[in-house]
C-alpha cells in the first residue's frame, strides 16, 4: 500500500464506530518499524486504565483488525499489528496521515458526544487491588445510577478529577457503569453536590429521623442512628438523610448508599455489644424511610437441674387436677 492509498482509505473508506482504526494506524506510522503489539495498542486504547486492559486487547483483536487487515492496511500476527504501507514515503507524508487520522477521531468524537473520549495516557492509573476495593466497596454497583456489573461495564472514577488536582486515593474513588463515566467526563460530581445540597433543604426539623442528633455513622447521603424510642430497646436505624416517605422515592445512589450502611452498621454493633440485631426490613411506622436494626429476641434459659424441671411438672399437674 502506497502513501495515496493509505490517504483514500482514511479520507473515503474509513467507516468508524468507534475511535479504534484511526489510533492504531496512527501508532504504526509513529512507530520506526510501523509496528505495535498488541499490548501497547491496548494500553493506548484504553488511556492506562489498568482494570480495562483486557478488555481493550479483546477490541484490538476483533472489529479493527478485521477491518484494516481487509483493506490491506495492516496485516496482523503473532499479537502484532504491521502497516502495510510503503517504506518510501517522506515524513511530510507520514505527518499528513497523522493530521487525517486527528481530524478523523476530532469529527467522530464531535458527532457522537457521549461515546468514551479517547485520553492521553495518564501515569497515574488506579492499581488493581484498590480497584478490587472500591468496587467491593460498591457492592458492584454504579454508585450513580444503580447498575450492576452484570449490566453494565464498571469503571473506577476519580471524584474529584486529577485534573482538578484529585487525588488517586480511596476517599476520592468511586465506581460508576461506562455510561455515567462517559457523561461525567473530566467533571467533579455535579449529580452528587446538588444531591448534598439539597438533602438539609429538604430535611424536617419535626422529624426524629431528619436530626443529625444520635448519629452514629453517615456516609453523606444516610445515617445510622439511634433514634432513642422508648418503645424498643436499643433500636437503631438507618436512614436516608433527605426526608422521604419510602424506598422507592430514593434514588439510586441513595439506596445503595442506604444498604452500604447497614453493612457498617452491623460490623459496628459487633464490635460494641454481644448482643445480637436483626435487621428487620422497612420501617412504615413513620413518614420518613428507614430500616430498623433492633436486638433479637432473647431465649430463655433452660433449668440446668433436672429435679427441677420436673418438681415443675408435678406442682402442675397436681394444680390442674385441684381445679377438677
Amino acid at each position: 500500500m502506497n502513501y495515496e492509498e493509505l490517504e483514500h482509505f482514511i479520507r473515503k473508506k474509513m467507516r468508524m464506530t468507534h475511535i479504534y482504526q484511526p489510533i492504531i494506524i496512527m501508532m504504526l506510522l509513529k512507530s520506526k518499524d510501523s509496528t505495535a503489539s498488541i499490548d501497547a495498542i491496548a494500553r493506548r486504547l484504553l488511556n492506562n486504565d489498568e482494570s480495562q486492559l483486557e478488555y481493550y486487547k479483546k477490541v484490538g483483536k476483533r472489529w479493527p483488525r478485521q477491518t484494516l487487515k481487509k483493506h490491506g492496511v495492516v496485516d496482523y500476527d503473532d499479537d502484532v499489528y504491521t502497516l502495510l504501507l510503503d517504506k518510501k514515503i517522506t515524513e511530510n507524508q507520514k505527518t499528513d496521515l497523522l493530521e487525517l487520522c486527528n481530524e478523523k477521531l476530532k469529527y467522530f468524537i464531535d458527532k457522537n458526544p457521549k461515546i468514551m473520549r479517547f485520553r492521553e495516557l495518564d501515569k497515574l492509573s488506579v492499581s488493581g487491588s484498590v480497584r478490587y476495593d472500591i468496587l467491593s466497596r460498591s457492592k458492584g454497583v454504579c454508585v450513580a445510577c444503580g447498575a450492576r456489573s452484570t449490566q453494565a461495564m464498571l469503571h473506577v472514577d476519580h471524584i474529584k478529577p486529577r485534573s482538578l488536582g484529585g487525588k488517586t486515593e480511596p476517599s476520592n474513588l468511586q465506581a460508576l457503569c461506562y455510561k455515567c463515566n462517559t457523561q461525567k467526563r473530566n467533571r467533579d460530581n455535579l449529580d452528587f453536590l446538588k444531591w448534598h445540597t439539597r438533602l438539609k433543604e429538604s430535611r424536617k426539623s419535626s422529624c426524629l429521623l431528619c436530626s443529625e442528633e444520635g448519629d452514629v455513622l453517615s456516609n453523606g447521603m444516610a445515617h445510622f442512628l439511634h433514634p432513642r424510642k422508648p418503645d424498643v430497646k436499643m433500636h437503631m436505624v438507618v436512614a436516608p438523610t433527605r426526608h422521604v416517605r419510602s424506598f422507592i422515592d430514593l434514588i439510586p445512589a441513595e439506596r445503595q448508599l442506604c444498604l452500604n450502611l447497614v453493612d457498617q452498621a452491623i460490623i459496628h454493633i459487633k464490635g460494641k455489644s454481644s448482643t445480637e440485631f436483626d435487621v428487620t426490613g422497612f420501617d412504615r411506622s413513620s413518614d420518613h424511610f428507614c430500616i430498623d436494626i433492633i436486638p433479637k429476641p432473647q431465649k430463655h434459659k433452660a433449668h440446668n437441674s433436672s429435679r427441677l424441671n420436673m418438681k415443675t411438672i408435678v406442682n402442675k399437674k397436681k394444680a390442674r387436677q385441684a381445679k377438677s
